[in-house]
């Protein structure tokens, strides 16, 4: 499993086609009171595409973060106990079990490290950099780092354990208040980017004969056609300005 191009699943396409084809249909019937421009969808298909899977690659990188910091602590407890390496992840993999299904990141990463141990004979920090390069995620890499200089330099690896729990559970507690810090900014904007839509449904119910003339003459087209790319552009602007990288 890598998670830098995450890549859909067939359920996840056929759900992102869905939404789409509906999404493309409702903003039709909307700015133009035809079905027509629905085919244009396909051209929003690879850039929304795209798009999905990185908020999921995202996504999929936070929560193994979260899931490391647990097995940090649970490693370093059995260290400190005299355990060797090995026996600690196997001790982390039974511990951590009775927190996460077996579907859960950690839990597939530690299966697939251990195995690795197990049958090709790999060795520890090897299985935990090649997790850091497959994942991407910079304290995993840093920890890998820390493991491999504890480990040729007889280092105390527990303390270093301890610190990479402590600063992966800091950033994910900071990026926790500022995601609820943006995302009230994040709404406001969203309603004020949904108010055209409002204002041409309150219009279409409201008063169908002066709103008449925006679906059938070209220059209400056009007008059409503007506030749509405004209402687009402004979406497109606020959610630009409420991401914030940590």
């Amino acid at each position: 499993m890598r998670y830098d191009g995450c890549e859909l699943t067939g359920r996840e396409k056929a759900g992102f086609w869905a939404g789409l084809l509906f999404c493309a249909a409702a903003v039709s019937v909307i700015f133009y009171n035809t079905l027509l421009p629905v085919p244009a969808a396909v051209l929003l298909y690879r850039p929304g595409k795209r798009r999905l899977e990185k908020v999921l690659c995202e996504k999929r990188r936070r929560t193994l973060r979260t899931e490391f910091c647990d097995f940090l602590h649970s490693v370093s407890a059995s260290l400190a106990t005299g355990r060797h390496m090995r026996d600690a992840m196997e001790n982390a993999r039974r511990e951590l079990s009775g927190i996460y299904a077996p579907q859960d990141l950690i839990m597939k990463e530690l299966d697939r490290m251990l195995r690795k141990m197990d049958r090709q004979g790999a060795a520890e920090p090897q299985v935990i950099l090649e997790l850091a390069e497959r994942t991407g995620i910079e304290e995993i890499h840093e920890f890998a780092q820390a493991f491999l200089i504890c480990r040729e330099s007889g280092g105390d690896l527990v303390r270093a354990m301890t610190e990479t729990a402590r600063i992966i559970a800091e950033k994910t507690n900071i990026e926790g208040e500022i995601r609820r810090m943006s995302s009230q900014k994040r709404l406001e904007g969203q309603i004020i980017t949904a108010m055209p839509v409002l204002v041409i449904l309150f219009l279409r119910f409201s008063s169908s004969e002066y709103i008449a003339v925006m679906y059938e003459t070209w220059a209400g087209r056009v007008l059409m056609s503007l506030a749509l790319a405004v209402s687009a552009g402004a979406f497109c602007l606020i959610e630009r300005m409420t991401k914030i990288e940590v």
